[in-house]
């Protein structure tokens, strides 16, 4: 199943860019949902607890709760209060960027996404097959010793209406 599963993965017709490229971030607000997990527990289908987190923003249509909502269509995917590295918990806010965050609904929480150099990686393919090929290639780029260390502070995918995914990662 595994197979078959990697084989229809790779059918699937995706882009994405070679090289990641280094970018500044200021300093940006967001608000969403959230769910703390590890990858570990995302690696198993039945424990994992991202797919529901997406689905239920979607289904929810939690784009029409959030207050103060700015930059149209856009949605972000923030990877904020790292317990450690990569090997740690952490949690995952599901979220429109925002103007202010006074007054949110209850189940909504703000996250802010911090100042700094990010590494992006940007692909198009079907959701969530994409996402996870670009994670899957950001571990690859940051095993490598040559490679910038990550700071485990702010990293977040960056949902864009013509289709393109950009996780940034944030770096030394």
């Amino acid at each position: 199943m595994i197979t078959n599963l990697l084989i229809s993965v790779e059918n699937l017709k995706m882009e994405r860019l070679v090289n990641p490229t280094l970018k500044h971030i200021d300093p940006t607000l967001v608000v969403g949902v959230n769910a703390r997990t590890t990858n570990q527990t995302e690696w198993k289908s039945d424990t994992a607890k991202l797919p529901a987190l997406w689905k239920n923003f979607f289904t929810m249509n939690v784009c029409s709760t959030i207050p103060n909502a700015i930059e149209g269509n856009q949605i972000y995917g923030v990877y904020s209060d790292y317990e450690s590295d990569y090997n740690g918990a952490y949690t995952v806010t599901a979220g429109k960027r925002v103007s202010e965050s006074k007054n949110l609904p209850q189940g909504l929480t703000p996250v802010n996404i911090e100042s700094g150099t990010y590494l992006v990686f940007e692909g198009r393919g079907p959701l969530p097959e994409i996402v996870i090929q670009l994670w899957q290639e950001i571990w690859s780029y940051f095993s490598k010793p040559q490679s910038p260390k990550r700071k485990y502070t702010t990293d977040f995918e960056l949902y864009k209406p013509d289709g393109w995914v950009a996780v940034h990662v944030a770096v030394m």
